[in-house]
């Protein structure tokens, strides 16, 4: 299974969704690489911080044209910001799963307007790749939390999981770690958030998704400027 993280605005949460994917398959004991796009390297590093004791995740520098020398079950692309979606064919093949995490902000939801009118244009939307929306760093104390869920509802590409904001992610991002590789009395909240993504990633792909992306955004409600 191939999966790419991808969103055009920084700071969405690409490294975190890539490095727990990774975690849990790694935890499951797949074969895990982690393809890191951006020479920020923040998934390399990830992997680097990483207790010898865990499970092991494969490091692949793929901003320096770095491939994998082998096998994987289960290839994880961490893309850059700015990464035009359009040369995404051309750079990975067998692409099996596009996830695109959105923060509830005034600014990310403007910019994933413009990320899904690229997504149309570009192709992926004819093709077998399964699209689904992560709504990131949630928290249900917020009301702009509702009203980001309600938009991208609005889009017609699954919302296939929420993440709740917490600081579990920052203190084992920083140590190597996912959530699957803490105590599970100390994640509990945060494993039920991803059981449908991950239930999600193990879906077959849907080949007429792509005819309800975009069928239900108002420009005129959420005009971008």
């Amino acid at each position: 299974m191939q999966v790419v993280i991808a969103n055009s605005k920084g700071g969405s949460g690409k490294t975190m969704l890539a490095t727990q994917i990774a975690g849990y398959y790694a935890c499951a004991g797949r074969r895990v690489a982690i393809l890191d796009h951006d020479s920020q390297q923040s998934s390399i590093d990830w992997v680097k911080a990483r207790p010898k004791q865990c499970a092991a995740v494969i490091p692949v520098a793929a901003y320096a044209g770095g491939s994998l020398g082998g096998r994987a079950d289960v290839l994880i692309h961490d893309m850059p910001a700015g990464y035009d979606i359009g040369d995404i064919f051309t750079d990975i093949s067998g692409i099996d799963k596009l996830l695109i995490p959105v923060v509830p902000s005034p600014t990310d939801m403007r910019a994933a307007i413009r990320y899904f009118m690229t997504l149309s244009r570009s192709g992926i939307l004819d093709s077998h790749v399964s699209i689904g929306l992560v709504s990131n760093r949630s928290r249900n104390a917020i009301a702009y939390s509702k009203v980001m869920n309600e938009f991208l509802f609005r889009l017609g590409i699954p919302v296939v999981g929420i993440i709740r904001d917490t600081q579990n992610y920052i203190h084992a991002i920083k140590r190597g770690l996912s959530i699957f590789d803490l105590p599970s009395n100390r994640t509990v909240d945060d494993r039920e958030n991803w059981d449908p993504i991950i239930k999600w990633l193990e879906l077959a792909p849907d080949p007429v998704f792509c005819e309800q992306v975009l069928s239900d955004v108002s420009m005129s409600e959420y005009e971008v400027a």
